[in-house]
């Protein structure tokens, strides 16, 4: 898997960790987070596994992100795709990637998370 593929495919499915007690994580909650009205409902699914994550996955990712960000889609839009003969859904979620981060964007941004149905 080229590197560029590999680091679109850790951003994809990587997930912020949750914040730690104390000055680290009121440190961290002070920075500006994305502000959302309401959390849409989790998917009936299981987030796909870096392990797991194939370069067809990552194609059709990509191409829904491009969809999605064209359409200024809100965060919780989804769409279920067929790949390789398994269902997944695609869903718009608020990612995070600390200052430096190489391969995605820096701070909170719109991504794309990969949920296999069951």
């Amino acid at each position: 898997m080229p590197v560029s593929s590999m680091a679109f495919a850790w951003w994809l499915v990587w997930f912020p960790a949750p914040m730690a007690a104390g000055a680290a994580g009121q440190a961290l909650a002070s920075q500006a987070t994305p502000e959302t009205s309401e959390t849409p409902p989790e998917p009936t699914g299981e987030r796909v596994k870096l392990k797991f994550v194939t370069p067809e996955i990552v194609r059709v990712a990509e191409d829904y992100l491009a969809e999605a960000m064209h359409a200024h889609a809100p965060v919780g839009a989804e769409e279920e795709a067929t790949i390789a003969g398994r269902r997944y859904v695609l869903r718009v979620e608020w990612h995070y990637h600390p200052p430096g981060f190489v391969g995605a964007p820096s701070g909170w941004h719109k991504g794309i998370t990969v949920y296999a149905l069951r």
